[in-house]
């Protein structure tokens, strides 16, 4: 800012110590091209001259200069965007003594809203020797926030300015000029290749009217012809050079056969650069929040490039959020008051709590209805106490919990809510266990409406505990397909007892009962299948007692579980049943008494029959799966010894060994295996010193082909023989050169 005001002290230190003769129009060539309909143009700091509403269009700083004649300047405009505030502008004349001019005006202009814009502009107004404070208004109106429409004649394609100046700031006036009253009109074509300009100036005389166009000829040129007065036929044409944001115009001057030229120069940060700044800033008050900050920073982005739709939706929507926030929030202000007018302190002040952490931006507004109201909640504070305590007591610890969490969030000192709270915690704790455990017992019991109803329990008492919510996904899952594997089975128990399938629909239906003991339809189609299939029932019971006689005990148990599934409470079956399990176990019994006298002989093979047969008869006899376990480990324990005398037979000592060793593993205490290893190794050791002593004696003799012989056949036994190894090593080298010499 303090660089900006040297600025313009400067410009207007140069401003009166210039000297010229020309009128207002002429020194300004863009102006002029355009027939000095100059009210609606867009990029100019001018605009402090012609309408400062304007201004607002320029949400950079823009510096401009207008020169007339060669090393002399005739107006210099600075303007500079002031982020919520608007745009302000200042342009600077030469001082001069005959014509009458504004020699100095600084306007201000802002957007009141999204199309419209209001300016001010006030500055000294000259006449031959006399200056008089001058002040102007202006208003600026576009159809269209950023690009014009793509149809030629369309509303978005227009914008509108009206310029109201020369009033006088005080009674006494010192120069003639009258206030006047200017409206401009402004085209732009689609992508903006031409514009068409009109404006009239109305003052006591009679009505002025001026012209103007722009044709851009290339991306960087336009051509510009205009008329300031068309009843006077004069016409000022001109050129428009742009590139990126600067421009230079150029204009002819018919009646003073002069070429006037400007230059209009920005400088500073561009708009997309400081429209993104102020986007990232709301992004991160978004997250933290603050939501009325980063409302301010969408608008100023908004306001820098209203054309960008991400800058635009951001500001409306969160806007509009914020009006419904505000709604919501009035609505339970309400309420709240509501609530204290009717002597719930302790509920309105809970109510406040919650909204200071759902509406940080009114949080000082919030804050003061909490303070005032805190003094009366204290009375009631010990009465909630009280409540808890009562749930707490009645074993209802969840409720307690919450209240105590209220009490504590209004006054976070309250020692006994603490202690309180921390052991309804505990109990909710296991309260949460005792079901979750329940649940999962169900569920693997495949009663899954039980299993649903804990699972269901823990997450009322934890929404966040992560296995009960998969236990319960898994058990509604599973509780579905059951539901449709029911219903499968109800519907083909109905057709066979329509087919008077009696016995097979009863098995249909009491399957039923089996994955759903509750299914009232299953449960009375067995009341009323049972009576009917009573033959069936005693051609079960015959045939269960003719398998008994020919001691088919499977078949005989097979038929009497079929007809307790039918009749659970059918004595002839259960007594029938009971001695067909207890002939069994004796038959078994017999049959290990067998098996064991066989093991003691040595006979394994004979012995493993026999723990077999019995153990067809008693599945669950652990005494008979012992002796067969053993029984089986014999049978490979001789099978080891023996392939184990093979390899000691054929000379292969290490096989041996390690087949011995493998016996004595698995029974350390084997006689056997032991004599067998210790006679093996003795041989191994005889073997090795015989062979040897033979090897050593043919290297000696230099017979190095027969001790080569020996000392691999010595290595074969005991690979890890050192002496053998050196002296091999030795025979192969000695018989390399001996083929070498020969």
């Amino acid at each position: 800012m303090r660089k900006l005001a040297i600025v313009y002290l400067v410009l207007f230190l140069y401003s009166i110590s210039a000297v010229g003769n020309e009128n207002r129009i002429a020194r300004e060539s863009r102006a002029k091209s355009l027939g000095g309909t100059f009210m609606t143009v867009y990029d100019s700091p001018t605009s402090a001259l012609w309408n400062p509403a304007a201004l607002d269009l320029l949400k950079r700083p823009v510096f401009e200069i207008n020169i007339g004649q060669l090393y002399e300047f005739d107006i210099v405009s600075l303007s500079n965007y002031f982020p919520g505030f608007g745009t302000i502008g200042l342009s600077l004349r030469k001082w001069e003594t005959n014509p009458a001019t504004d020699l100095f005006m600084i306007g201000w202009g802002r957007f009141i809203s999204s199309r419209l814009a209001i300016g001010v502009s006030t500055g000294l107004f000259q006449s031959e020797s006399n200056f008089e404070p001058r002040l102007n208004v202006g208003l600026f109106y576009r159809f269209s926030e950023s690009q014009p429409a793509r149809k030629m004649l369309s509303f978005e394609n227009f914008s509108v300015g009206f310029f109201l100046r020369n009033l006088r700031l005080r009674e006494k006036n010192l120069t003639d000029e009258q206030p006047r009253l200017s409206a401009s009109v402004l085209y732009r074509s689609p992508v903006d290749w031409l514009r068409i300009y009109g404006s009239c100036e109305i003052g006591k005389s009679i009505p002025i009217w001026h012209g103007g166009l722009e044709l851009k000829i290339t991306k960087f040129v336009s051509f510009r012809v205009g008329n300031t007065d068309l009843k006077s036929r004069i016409w000022f044409w001109g050129l428009g050079v742009g590139v990126s944001d600067w421009q230079l115009n150029l204009v002819f001057d018919r009646t003073s056969e002069k070429l006037q030229f400007s230059t209009t120069i920005p400088f500073g940060m561009p708009l997309e650069e400081k429209a993104q700044k102020y986007y990232q800033q709301g992004i991160e008050d978004l997250k933290q929040r603050k939501l009325k900050e980063a409302l301010r920073n969408f608008a100023l982005a908004h306001e820098l490039v209203p054309r960008d739709a991400t800058y635009t939706n951001a500001f409306y929507l969160l806007k509009k959020k914020l009006a419904v926030r505000e709604l919501e929030l009035q609505k339970v202000l309400e309420q709240a008051s509501a609530l204290e007018k009717q002597g719930y302190f302790f509920s309105a002040a809970l109510k406040y709590s919650q909204l200071l952490e759902q509406y940080p931006e009114h949080a000082a507004k919030i804050r003061s209805r909490l303070v005032m109201l805190r003094p009366k909640v204290k009375y009631d504070i010990r009465r909630i106490l009280n409540k808890g305590e009562e749930f707490f007591n009645a074993g209802d610890y969840l409720l307690a919990r919450k209240i105590f969490q209220k009490i504590l969030l209004l006054d976070s000192q309250n020692n006994e809510a603490k202690e309180y709270l921390q052991r309804s915690e505990q109990l909710v704790q296991k309260q949460i266990e005792e079901h979750f455990y329940r649940g999962v017992g169900y569920y693997k019991q495949r009663n899954l409406v039980q299993a649903e109803q804990e699972f269901a329990t823990v997450l009322q008492l934890d929404s966040t505990h992560k296995e009960a919510q998969h236990y319960l996904e898994q058990t509604r899952a599973q509780k579905d397909e059951l539901e449709n594997q029911i219903a499968d089975l109800l519907k083909k128990a109905e057709k066979l007892e329509k087919q008077h399938a009696f016995l097979a629909a009863l098995r249909h239906y009491i399957k039923v009962l089996r994955l759903d003991y509750e299914n009232q339809q299953a449960k009375d189609a067995v009341v009323r299948l049972r009576p009917k299939v009573r033959p069936d029932i005693q051609s079960f019971l015959a045939r269960a007692k003719q398998a008994l006689a020919q001691e088919n005990y499977a078949a005989a148990q097979k038929y009497y579980e079929q007809v307790l599934q039918i009749v659970p409470d059918q004595m002839e079956a259960r007594a029938g049943l009971s001695k067909v399990q207890k002939e069994r176990r004796e038959k078994s019994r017999q049959l290990l008494t067998q098996g064991k006298k066989m093991a003691a002989a040595g006979k394994w093979e004979q012995a493993v029959l026999k723990f077999k047969q019995a153990l067809n008869y008693d599945p669950t006899s652990a005494t008979v799966r012992s002796e067969l376990d053993s029984a089986l480990r014999q049978i490979n324990i001789q099978a080891l010894l023996r392939q184990g005398l093979a390899e000691r037979d054929k000379g292969n000592y290490v096989r041996a060994i390690k087949l011995f060793n493998k016996v004595l593993d698995q029974d350390p205490l084997n006689t056997e295996a032991t004599e067998y290893l210790e006679k093996t190794q003795r041989e191994k050791s005889r073997k090795i010193s015989n062979l040897l002593q033979e090897g050593i004696k043919y290297y000696s003799a230099d017979n190095f082909v027969r001790a080569i012989a020996c000392f691999d056949k010595l290595l074969e036994v005991d690979p890890e023989n050192q002496v053998a190894q050196e002296y091999l090593k030795r025979a192969q080298q000695k018989q390399r050169a001996l083929e070498k010499l020969q």
